[in-house]
């Protein structure tokens, strides 16, 4: 009785033990998604403090965002600060280009999301809300090979800022001749201004014969990396380079958010409304144009389209729209008309934080898109540098 009573008591022992080890075992990885509840955000909230996060439900296989917002430390939702829409309508008043609310934007990035089957590889960027389609595909992407396949349905976190070390540097030198660089280093998630210098055409650095500007530079990266702003200047010249310092570090900040390049150029553009306009007509007769605005260094597309010779739109012409969607289907490709290719352009060109030269194609739509790469880039590369806004013309690629 006693041996038996021993077994028992050890049998349950081993049951007990068994069971806590269990629960203490890591998830595994299968190889699908496993049904679920699950949100992933980021580990805090951007410069204005609200953190994005996703929440979306999985049953088999099938993804659903539920919710996609942000939120500051009390918890309340970006979408419903109306300082905040009031804001982006302003800026988007002052340019004169359609503002995106924030309720909208994020519904448009979810529409994107679903429209690409779930693949955020496919997603197209919703023009007007570049980062936050960035932030999603990036936290989404984590999501779908993290939690979602651990089945661990506790909250993912990801850092705001990858870890590395970031560069940028004006495109061309300023009125004085100086190029200034601005370097930064991300470790363990939090972001510090590291140096700030410009070099002259001969490579000397200013902070070596300017003690004015080393102590400007001093006092300026002192400023942000503890409280995130920089001291008032009353000098125009001084202010004009803590401004400049200003807006390369934002620029450098959403870069290491975005997980994007070590190595970023910055354009100093000069605020205004430029329009270029290809020389020569298409197979149908219109030609391509593109107007863009500047403001705060921020490029906003504000239209894109062909003209004929009577002034009538491309976008228009119901006639082609359907030649263009059939050509479209017979090529193997979704149906795209004119409008549908104008919006794959510049949601191209938004995903590439306004840079042409890193544009993906455009299926479906190349000419266009060279088009539209040409006219855009000699408007940034020399327009909008000297502030020209005339019309300028430009040859086609031969």
């Amino acid at each position: 009785m006693r041996k038996i009573a021993f077994v028992l008591a050890v049998l349950m022992c081993l049951a007990i033990f068994s069971s806590c080890k269990k629960e203490e075992e890591p998830l595994q990885p299968t190889t699908k998604l496993v049904d679920g509840t699950y949100t992933v955000r980021w580990d805090q909230g951007s410069p204005n403090d609200y953190s994005e996060y996703i929440t979306c439900s999985i049953a088999n296989g099938v993804v659903t965002i539920l919710d996609y917002d942000a939120k500051n430390a009390a918890g309340a939702l970006k979408t419903q600060d109306t300082a905040i829409e009031d804001q982006i309508m302003l800026n988007a008043e002052t340019i004169g280009a359609p503002g995106i609310p924030m309720d909208v934007a994020y519904a448009k990035i979810i529409e994107s999301f679903n429209l690409a089957g779930g693949d955020v590889n496919q997603m197209e960027t919703v023009v007007g809300a570049t980062t936050s389609s960035k932030s999603f595909k990036i936290l989404m992407s984590a999501l779908l090979a993290g939690n979602a396949i651990l089945g661990d349905t506790r909250d993912q976190v990801l850092p705001f800022y990858a870890d590395g070390d970031y560069s940028i540097t004006t495109a061309a030198p300023d009125e004085d001749g100086y190029t200034y660089n601005l370097k930064a280093a991300v470790s363990a998630g939090k972001i510090s201004y590291t140096e700030f210098d410009a070099k002259n055409e001969a490579g000397e650095k200013r902070t070596a014969s300017d003690e004015a500007f080393a102590t400007l530079v001093q006092n300026v990266l002192g400023s942000y990396n503890e409280s995130g702003s920089i001291p008032s200047e009353e000098d125009e010249a001084t202010a004009k380079i803590a401004g400049l310092f200003q807006s390369m570090a934002r620029k450098l900040a959403n870069n290491a958010h975005v997980r994007g390049k070590s190595d970023l150029t910055y354009y100093r553009y000069q605020d205004g409304t430029y329009t270029a306009e290809m020389s020569k007509a298409d197979a149908e007769g219109y030609k391509d144009y593109v107007i863009l605005s500047v403001l705060n260094d921020q490029v906003t597309i504000l239209e894109f389209d062909g003209k004929d010779a009577d002034g009538n739109l491309r976008s228009e012409n119901d006639g082609l729209r359907e030649k263009m969607m059939e050509a479209s289907v017979a090529l193997g490709l979704s149906e795209i008309g004119p409008d549908e290719m104008g919006d794959s352009i510049l949601a191209a060109f938004s995903a590439s934080d306004a840079n042409v030269l890193e544009m993906e194609n455009v299926a479906g739509a190349t000419i266009s898109a060279n088009n539209f790469k040409l006219m855009v880039g000699e408007l940034l590369g020399f327009n909008a540098v000297h502030g020209i806004e005339q019309l300028l013309t430009v040859d086609p690629i031969e």
